[in-house]
């Protein structure tokens, strides 16, 4: 083998031979290349700002009932009986009404046309979820403290 060029890689005269990994100019050298004299506008997308937020209060409403699970149990080990009411019932408030909010929230979002759903769907089914979850406590709750049980 020897390193002199074959026959067919030999540039003809006035041709200029660059690496396959260098892009080739379609305007011949010298003459300039027109730009382009629109602005360049970020690629649209899809967020749903309204979708985003409804999924953030969705998962505040979930973070307040896990810490109030981890309150509960705190209090029953240490003797805070006194405690567990007015804790269950300001936790039941705080968790129902972010919930509400996160489903208000999400069914307006999806009102929104051209826009992501996903997040806004999602923060429907935790609100729903907790609230039905606490509005059931609230019943049962109450049913339990009638004096005829």
């Amino acid at each position: 083998m020897s390193d002199s060029p074959q026959h067919g890689d030999t540039p003809q005269h006035g041709e200029h031979r660059l690496p396959p990994y260098v892009p080739q100019q379609p305007h011949p050298a010298g003459y300039p290349v027109p730009q382009s004299t629109q602005p360049v506008q970020p690629a649209s997308s899809n967020v749903n700002a309204a979708g985003r937020v409804a999924l953030i209060l969705g998962i505040i409403a979930l973070g307040i009932n896990i810490i109030m699970s981890i309150l509960f149990q705190v209090l029953v080990r240490t003797d805070g009986y006194q405690l567990y009411g007015i804790v269950d019932g300001v936790g039941s408030l705080l968790s129902f009404a972010a919930a509400l909010a996160a489903i208000i929230v999400g069914f307006s979002a999806l009102r929104r046309r051209g826009a992501s759903q996903v997040s806004a769907g999602i923060a429907i089914g935790i609100g729903l979820t907790i609230a039905v979850s606490r509005v059931f406590g609230f019943v049962t709750s109450t049913i339990a403290s009638l004096p005829i049980f």
